[in-house]
């Protein structure tokens, strides 16, 4: 995996329980028309990938490791890469109307919604997808008639979205039968109206649905709030970066007033490759680097304080700016990290940013730091 370095705004959406650290969750959109892009839930902002060549862009499934799965044209299973939005054909299936697609964090199953229109009764069915195969199997039907939306929470639970016969007029969010593909209506009074196509689950208690206008709702309650309105109507979306991590010291206050705040996203298991750091609350248009170590330290530098012991290393090759949004992220291959550095299951690592600043003269200052351990 080569390294993705990039100065954009990360998708930030439920406050973490972690203290000091960002709240940063990437998104990954595609449109009907097969084009991909990248997604702030805070702001609204699009930042366009490119074109996936092709249509029936109705759904996306990111498993643990970063991986997004489509079907397009119908029936092709493919994968996509979010930095190009090229895409890698894995079988054609026997499946045609996919209306959504989520995956199990726990089997690794894809579970599919399809729609009334191409199976023989009057609702929506669910279906899984075996990625080892590929094999198809019929789970169940759903007692609904216009399922759009799936997405699992991290404890399990796979909640869906439906529009109804008559859309808008369905019960809003559901939850979804592992067994038989029943689906239960959480709050049906509680459908707004609003005609989502997509559903994020964020955590156990939070999620985001939508098109190109979307709204947060309470898991529990069903309760939706508006949030905001995208430049595209997105017909699937969902998260690549899960936060990962413990904090480890907050940072000292730079020339904004506030001090950086650093978030680690992606998988603690090493093999996966699947490693992001963000920092927000930069000084803008400043050159800065990412640094880590495995011990914990209070160095004095510049009007920060380094909390990584000695040694430490940094990553010399991947020399960043904040931009005027005062934000970096690094996605670093850990196959090849600098200074001949291995990760090793079980290795606690800590990493910061370092930056320059004016302050009022030129001076530097470093974000808070966060630790993982990794499997």
């Amino acid at each position: 995996m080569r390294p993705l370095v990039r100065t954009v705004a990360s998708c930030a959406l439920a406050p973490l329980a972690l203290t000091g650290l960002a709240s940063a969750q990437i998104c990954t959109g595609i449109t009907f028309l097969g084009d991909v892009y990248e997604v702030d839930l805070s702001t609204s902002a699009t930042t366009f990938i490119g074109s996936t060549g092709m249509a029936a862009g109705n759904q996306i499934a990111t498993d643990g490791d970063g991986t997004i799965y489509a079907i397009l044209d119908d029936d092709q299973l493919v994968t996509i890469d979010p930095t190009t939005a090229a895409t890698t054909w894995i079988a054609t299936l026997a499946v045609d109307e996919v209306r959504a697609l989520a995956i199990d964090p726990t089997s690794g199953l894809l579970y599919a919604a399809i729609d009334a229109s191409v199976v023989a009764g009057a609702f929506d069915e669910i279906w899984t997808i075996d990625l080892a195969g590929p094999t198809v199997n019929v789970l169940g039907s759903t007692g609904l008639a216009g399922l759009q939306a799936l997405d699992f929470a991290p404890n399990g639970t796979l909640y869906g979205w439906d529009l109804g016969p008559f859309p808008p007029n369905g019960d809003g969010l559901v939850v979804i039968n592992l067994n038989t593909g029943a689906a239960l209506p959480i709050n049906p009074a509680n459908n707004n109206g609003w005609v989502h196509q997509w559903l994020v689950v964020v955590d156990e208690t939070t999620a985001y649905v939508g098109a190109s206008s979307y709204e947060q709702v309470h898991l529990t309650t069903g309760n939706t709030t508006p949030v905001g309105t995208f430049g595209v109507a997105l017909q699937g979306l969902d998260l690549r970066f899960q936060p990962i991590g413990l904090p480890l010291c907050s940072g000292q206050p730079n020339s904004t007033g506030v001090d950086a705040e650093i978030l680690i996203s992606g998988s603690t298991t090493i093999a996966a490759n699947h490693l992001r750091l963000d920092v927000s609350d930069l000084p803008p248009n400043q050159f800065g680097i990412f640094v880590m170590g495995q011990f914990p330290g209070n160095i004095p530098v510049g009007q920060g304080i380094l909390c990584l012991g000695l040694p430490f290393v940094r990553f010399p090759n991947n020399i960043l700016d904040s931009g005027l949004s005062g934000t970096v992220f690094l996605e670093p291959d850990l196959t090849s990290l600098p200074s001949m550095t291995t990760f090793l299951p079980g290795d606690t690592w800590g990493f910061q940013y370092w930056t320059r600043d004016l302050n009022p003269g030129m001076t530097s200052n470093l974000s808070g730091a966060a630790r993982v351990t990794f499997q």
